[in-house]
């Protein structure tokens, strides 16, 4: 878990960033908050991931794979810089699962329905597959179970 006096030094640090206690650690650029699970045992990690994203001014993507670089962003500044600067000890085979999550997610949204194939996306949430036609779209899934729909061409 974060310990408060981390988190005390983060609000102090920078003051134009809510640091909020929450369900799972993100960060929300339209709100400039950093959310935090207080019980979390890896919390200070992700809480330093967290602030990164703050830091690089990560906000929405358009394509996933958009999501999936700023997630590398947001773990080099996490393991190169501010590991050191708050005395972090970070797993980097933790970032290095954590990251690989996305890419499974990636992966698993891009897989055509009918055929297996991995399709190409075309916007936001939809995807088309390059050997069978296939058009679908794709639900958020970063926190709950991925589904795919297909949709008319």
């Amino acid at each position: 878990m974060p310990s408060k006096n981390l988190i005390n030094t983060l609000r102090a640090d920078y003051p134009h960033i809510e640091f909020t206690p929450g369900e799972h650690f993100k960060w929300s650029a339209s709100e400039k908050t950093v959310y935090f699970n207080a019980r979390d045992d890896a919390g200070e990690t992700f809480l330093l991931h967290e602030l990164a994203h703050a830091l690089l001014d990560h906000d929405d993507f358009d394509l996933d794979i958009q999501l999936v670089r700023k997630e590398a962003e947001a773990w080099d500044m996490t393991i190169a810089e501010l590991s050191d600067k708050y005395g972090v000890d970070v797993d980097e085979k933790e970032a290095e699962m954590s990251l690989e999550s996305y890419r499974h997610w990636l992966f698993m949204r891009s897989k055509c329905p009918d055929c297996g194939t991995h399709g190409l996306q075309t916007k936001n949430t939809h995807y088309k597959c390059i050997a069978c036609g296939c058009s679908w779209r794709a639900n958020d899934a970063r926190i709950c179970g991925l589904k795919r729909y297909r949709v008319a061409a």
